[in-house]
C-alpha cells in the first residue's frame, strides 16, 4: 500500500477530504521525523515506538569494486511494535494486561 493509498482509504472510511487527511497525514509524519531528529522516542500506544538510534563508524566493502570503504557514523530509524499490534499481526488475542 502507498502513502496515497493510505490517505485515500483514511479518507474513504472517515468522510473527511482527502485533501485535509492528507495534510493532517503530513504533519503527523513531520512531528514523528522532528521528535526523532530531536533524540526523542515517540511512543504510540496500541502500535509502536520509534526511536533514533545512532550507528557506529565502520569499515564496509564495496562489492563491485572490490574495495573496502569507510562508512561514516550516522541516526537510522528504529521501530518496535507493541505487544498488541503484534499480537493482532498473528491473529492472538489480546490480553488485558498488554495495555
Amino acid at each position: 500500500m502507498t502513502k496515497a493509498e493510505l490517505i485515500q482509504k483514511v479518507a474513504h472510511e472517515t468522510g473527511i477530504e482527502r485533501v485535509d487527511v492528507h495534510q493532517v497525514f503530513e504533519a503527523c509524519l513531520a512531528g514523528i521525523k522532528q521528535a526523532l531528529g530531536e533524540g526523542e522516542t515517540l511512543y504510540i500506544r496500541g502500535f509502536g515506538s520509534f526511536q533514533a538510534r545512532k550507528r557506529s563508524a565502520k569499515v564496509g566493502y564495496n562489492f563491485k569494486h572490490k574495495s573496502p570503504i569507510n562508512l561514516e557514523e550516522r541516526i537510522i530509524p528504529h521501530f518496535k511494535p507493541s505487544k498488541i499490534f503484534q499480537a493482532e499481526l498473528n491473529g492472538q488475542p489480546i490480553s488485558g494486561d498488554d495495555y
